[in-house]
């Protein structure tokens, strides 16, 4: 019965679809968490336009060993403009943010947007599973948003994620290639207000802490 709440989303996601209609299957969240990043660190040259501004530098991704994950954005010569953090349980954690940054709203749309890339586990515990011929799709709640997380036939990679409100898509984000569990791209693209984030991959020595 506690799943109740999830199948009904899926069923609700496939009427509206044009494709193959996705079938509610049984809960494995196997192969979601195999398509999941697995972060040990991860170095992105990121560009951020956001509340009008137009920002660019490092993002800079990070396991912890106590399995939390660090997100520290900042400029090429170390000036930080936010550092973020999800416990291993999934609670966010502010640590910083520049002043033009620190609102509410903001701070709130920038974790959920890095979330799509972090999966934490306060995603990855709710997941539902539906397919179709085409896809295999998991599908998650957050707050009062259906998250649709399109993942690799062979459980390799997420392909991209879109995340839709009560009768609107919100925001899509797309991983490239899709063969890959880390990705060297991603872009996150918002529908109701001018908002995106572009990462692209550097490659970097690992950095230990």
């Amino acid at each position: 019965m506690k799943y109740l709440p999830l199948i009904s989303v899926i069923l609700i996601l496939g009427a509206c679809s044009k494709k193959a209609q996705p079938t509610s299957g049984p809960i494995d969240a196997r192969c979601f968490r195999l398509a999941v990043p697995a972060f040990s660190s991860a170095l992105y040259d990121a560009g951020i336009d956001v509340v009008g501004n137009h920002i660019s530098g490092l993002l800079f991704v990070k396991t912890m060993p106590d399995s939390s994950s660090r997100v520290v954005f900042s400029t090429e010569t170390g000036t930080t403009f936010f550092d973020f953090e999800w416990t291993k349980t999934g609670e966010f954690k502010t640590y910083f943010v520049i002043p033009r940054l620190k609102k509410k709203a903001v701070i709130n749309t920038l974790r959920k947007d890095l979330e799509l890339l972090m999966v934490p586990e306060s995603i990855k515990k709710s997941v539902s599973k539906g397919e179709s011929d085409t896809e295999i799709k998991y599908i998650a709640l957050r707050d009062k948003e259906i998250l649709a997380f399109v993942i690799s036939k062979d459980c390799r990679s997420i392909v991209r994620v879109d995340v839709r409100g009560k009768d609107k898509r919100i925001s899509e984000a797309m991983f490239y290639p899709t063969d890959k569990n880390v990705p060297d791209s991603v872009s996150i693209s918002h529908f109701n207000f001018k908002m995106k984030i572009i990462l692209k991959r550097i490659e970097h020595e690992n950095v230990t802490e």
